[in-house]
């Protein structure tokens, strides 16, 4: 068995591939650093043969790259994503954003087009999709991510819908504040919720597999808080959600 994951070299991605290795699958695992290396290491360990590919997935020309040398898979883990921080428009750069949503959206549309009819073959095929609870309310200060989290939820329930009429199981795995490199990398450490305590990325990416492995459509994880705020928020007029939402994105 072979799965692909993106953003596999630290936080939930990482602890997603382990969840594989350590189920005997052998993996395909990319991200846009260096470090894809060594966590590549760290799964070649558990006994698993590892392909490691360092590659940036908001050029479209890497994931055509990433296509063309998978042969046959049997799971899909599209985990990769980015956030930037700020006010959309008086502070942050386009080409940043627009990189985000080339990560985070555009990446996503092309490899499930292009993978995802390479697991028709498996007998037990499966899609994993990284969205998030910021998927359903708007996300002031950092409102691309939000977004963009809002169009992979959609996306991963339209999918399982086409799909239902074959063996491919698509889940979205929608977690919390989760202890990962994102906050740094965005710039979100002196945020409120950079301040809080946040889940384990092991935790996530634990209930994510069990939820991938039994065909779930969603699972939010993995807290309690995190469930709450997630089925919570379907409940709130999205006035009210943002309001809430930047309580824990201002600065602290």
């Amino acid at each position: 068995m072979i799965a692909l994951i993106t953003g596999a070299s630290t936080g939930i991605g990482y602890h997603l591939a382990r969840e594989f290795a350590e189920n005997g699958y052998d993996l395909i695992v990319v991200a846009n650093e260096e470090r894809i290396f060594s966590s590549a290491e760290d799964f070649r360990a558990l006994g698993v043969h590892v392909d490691a590919y360092h590659l940036d997935l908001s050029v479209d020309d890497n994931l055509h790259h990433l296509a063309s040398v998978v042969r046959s898979l049997d799971a899909l883990v599209l985990n990769a994503g980015m956030a930037v921080y700020g006010d959309f428009v008086r502070h942050n750069a386009l080409d940043e954003e627009l990189k985000l949503v080339n990560t985070n959206i555009v990446s996503v549309v092309v490899l499930s087009k292009l993978l995802v009819p390479k697991l028709f073959s498996s007998e037990r095929p499966r899609v994993l999709l990284t969205s998030s609870i910021a998927s359903r309310m708007p996300g002031p200060l950092y409102a691309t991510y939000a977004a963009s989290k809002a169009f992979v939820q959609s996306f991963g329930e339209a999918l399982r819908n086409e799909l239902s009429d074959t063996k491919v199981k698509v889940t979205c795995l929608m977690p919390g504040a989760t202890d990962t490199p994102i906050f740094a990398r965005s710039g979100m450490q002196d945020t409120v919720v950079g301040h809080k305590s946040k889940d384990r990325a092991s935790a996530v990416a634990h209930q994510g597999f069990v939820a991938l492995m039994r065909g779930d459509d969603h699972v939010i994880a993995s807290s309690l808080l995190s469930k709450i705020q997630g089925m919570g928020a379907r409940f709130l007029p999205e006035r009210l959600l943002a309001y809430l939402h930047r309580q824990q994105t201002k600065p602290a």
